[in-house]
């Protein structure tokens, strides 16, 4: 598997998003990391909301263009 995995939802509407980094945090093994990139203002409430009810560790950077990248690490 690469260093991480990488999802741009940035042009994605809720819940594909959600559905989507669901799906990924799936496939990761302990210790491994995601990059998620979200834009829609939906997603960018309930996503972050999720993954703290998860066992990873959530590193949240605000962009320019007001998108959101979450890198995810699994714990």
């Amino acid at each position: 598997m690469a260093d991480f995995l990488v999802y741009d939802g940035r042009n994605d509407k809720c819940p594909l998003p959600l559905v989507t980094t669901k799906l990924l945090l799936k496939k990761l093994a302990s210790g491994e990391k995601a990059v998620v990139h979200l834009k829609d203002p939906g997603s960018l409430a309930d996503i972050p909301a999720w993954l703290q009810t998860q066992r990873v560790r959530i590193c949240q950077i605000t962009n320019a263009d007001a998108s959101v990248t979450l890198t995810i690490t699994k714990e």
